[in-house]
């Protein structure tokens, strides 16, 4: 973010009127999009791969959000009507990052990536932010509210993962009733 933050620009006067309609006008004019050459892998992914490590080929993507800056990448620039859908599906991950914090975003998306079998596309951070990209696509008329709509996805998620946690929890706990003579309890 601190590379690419200074050199970024505002959203456009026409990119916060689209938008505003969907996410809070704070969060639209603290966001930067930096236009860069090549969305670049990050330095220690040769040393991944040599272990055979699967990943996301981020030099492939068209844009990606760190924080509140947005990267778009010249080499596979967006058509115009690509453009907003984009913009769209990035300030949907803004939003994730603000509701989970930095370090829970990029926990949730590295383990989303391998829990779903190193597939990009069924990240849940990711499936959600398709899910109200092409919500919007379909009736970018008719606005809905991004900030309650991640919220919501997200309480459904931390709820799956505290009754998986629960369900473990008791399975252990049975396990270790297991061992204990019944005359001790």
């Amino acid at each position: 973010k601190e590379k690419y933050r200074p050199n970024g620009v505002p959203l456009s006067s026409e990119e916060l009127q689209e938008m505003a309609h969907f996410f809070p006008i704070a969060t639209l004019c603290n966001v930067k999009t930096s236009k860069v050459p090549i969305i670049e892998n990050p330095p220690f992914y040769p040393e991944l791969q040599s272990v055979g490590i699967p990943l996301i080929d981020f030099s492939k993507m068209q844009g990606i959000t760190f924080v509140d800056t947005i990267l778009i990448s010249q080499a596979r620039y967006p058509k115009q009507h690509e453009w907003l859908p984009l913009i769209f599906h990035e300030l949907v991950h803004v939003i994730q990052y603000q509701l989970l914090g930095i370090d829970v975003f990029i926990e949730q998306y590295i383990k989303g990536f391998i829990e779903h079998s190193f597939s990009y596309e069924n990240i849940p951070l990711e499936s959600n932010a398709y899910e109200l990209q092409n919500r919007y696509m379909i009736a970018p008329l008719k606005p809905f509210l991004v900030l309650l709509e991640v919220q919501r996805k997200l309480n459904i998620f931390w709820l799956k993962e505290r009754l998986v946690r629960a369900q473990n929890m008791k399975i252990l706990v049975e396990t270790f009733l297991d061992f204990i003579p019944p005359n001790i309890y």
